[in-house]
């Protein structure tokens, strides 16, 4: 049985194509789905990771916030304010760094919130006892004990 043949270009009466015949894939066919590929596999990870990175930075405002409220609480805070604001920010990126974990795939960020809160006071023990303020050392030693 002759396979049917059907004409694509009346004017030229040389060309015909066959029903059986596909054309070629060309080369931009390829390189399509090689960038495809690096899309699905490298872009959009790295995306997820970005935003990921976002959380953190939104949390570590968020923390670093709430510390500030929470060492207004300190005995002698109304005395030496600025100092305790300046040591907290100069030892919150350590201690946050060291206690925020950045989850996986199907876990969330995490923060260890006694690890946290330990070195960040032991820092700024460390910090004050540095400048010399004994006072605010001692403060500072005693509430990082506590976790």
């Amino acid at each position: 049985m002759p396979v049917p043949v059907r004409r694509t270009n009346v004017a030229r009466k040389g060309t015909v194509r066959t029903a059986r015949h596909r054309p070629k894939k060309s080369s931009s066919s390829a390189q399509s789905w090689i960038i495809g590929a690096v899309i699905v596999f490298v872009v959009l990870p790295l995306i997820g990771f970005g935003i990921r990175l976002g959380y953190k930075s939104s949390d570590d405002k968020k923390v670093l916030a709430e510390v500030h409220e929470l060492i207004t609480n300190a005995p002698d805070y109304g005395e030496h304010k600025s100092y305790y604001d300046r040591i907290v920010d100069e030892c919150h990126p350590a201690a946050f760094d060291q206690a925020y974990r950045i989850g996986g795939r199907r876990e969330a960020n995490s923060m260890n919130e006694k690890q946290y809160l330990r070195l960040l006071f032991s820092g700024m023990k460390a910090c004050a006892e540095r400048d010399g303020e004994k006072d605010i050392a001692e403060t500072c030693g005693r509430i990082a004990a506590q976790f």
